[in-house]
């Protein structure tokens, strides 16, 4: 069996995660039934789900930890996973639910994502509100989380329920093992200082302290060098939610005068309307970190 490890990035992401810092990324999308038809129910979606999640192995798994934290979690089966651990229904209205479920962290004992249906808000509509885990939104979970809700044709391709296999949960020695094991296969860099520690151990150890201080020194500063300002104060683990409107077809006229993209344009408008708050409160703007 290949060893599914986390990247760096990835791992970092789980490291830096506090009661009050969450690092999950969140959604919503609405969903209105095409005239003639009827809006499916929460059973229907829950169903729809659970029967194309062999297509979407990342979202059966979740990370364990190398002891000693030697090198970067894997990624192992959930043996108790169970799409109802992850699908749950909710009542309107769609504000407070939203704030509620980003106000809350991930459990870590199991796959590192949620979706809530919510149903009511609206006649005619229902909403899905969904959350992951910074490390394991990359490209191919999130096209995987696209195939669980999404199809390309007006007629879906039929799934039937598959039974879910899982590989049996590693113990922790043999998570230290792989861990180990994939370290000593990495690139000769380890084992070159590892000979050079054999051969001129004193030097060698200066040198790796000298690069951890100089290391530490450099996140001291990043970490203290925000500016003082009304938005560098203490977090609190409560999420608020607010909309605003604009219709998609402004934002293009401006993607396209200015040769951008979408996405560009939604931050220039995040950048913009943080610089007036800071103005209002008679802050001088000022580069963020």
């Amino acid at each position: 069996m290949t060893t599914q490890r986390l990247s760096a990035l990835d791992a970092s992401f789980l490291t830096v995660e506090s009661a009050n810092a969450h690092m999950h990324v969140g959604w919503v999308a609405t969903f209105t039934a095409p005239a003639g038809a009827r809006l499916p129910s929460f059973q229907d979606l829950r169903d729809h789900i659970e029967a194309r999640l062999a297509c979407a192995p990342r979202f059966r798994q979740k990370p364990a930890a190398v002891p000693f934290g030697l090198n970067a979690p894997e990624w192992v089966d959930d043996p108790k996973f169970s799409v109802d651990r992850h699908v749950y229904w909710a009542p309107g209205g769609l504000e407070n639910l939203v704030e509620e479920v980003m106000s809350t962290p991930l459990r870590r004992d199991r796959p590192l994502w949620e979706m809530w249906i919510c149903e009511g808000e609206q006649d005619g509509r229902f909403a899905i509100v969904g959350k992951a885990h910074h490390c394991m939104v990359d490209g191919i979970a999130a096209v995987e989380l696209v195939s669980l809700l999404l199809d390309q044709t007006p007629v879906p391709e039929s799934y039937e329920p598959e039974r879910l296999w899982a590989a049996a949960e590693p113990r922790s020695e043999q998570l230290l093992a792989r861990g180990v094991a994939d370290l000593l296969g990495q690139p000769l860099g380890l084992l070159r200082w590892s000979r050079r520690l054999a051969d001129t151990p004193a030097p060698a150890v200066r040198e790796a302290t000298a690069g951890v201080m100089r290391a530490s020194r450099a996140l001291d500063r990043w970490l203290s060098g925000a500016p003082t300002s009304a938005l560098n104060s203490e977090l609190s683990p409560l999420r608020r939610l607010a909309f605003t409107k604009r219709p998609l077809e402004e934002l293009r006229t401006i993607k396209r005068a200015y040769g951008t993209t979408l996405n560009d344009v939604l931050l220039a408008v995040v950048a913009g309307g943080i610089r007036s708050y800071m103005l209002r409160r008679g802050e001088e703007p000022a580069p963020l970190r």
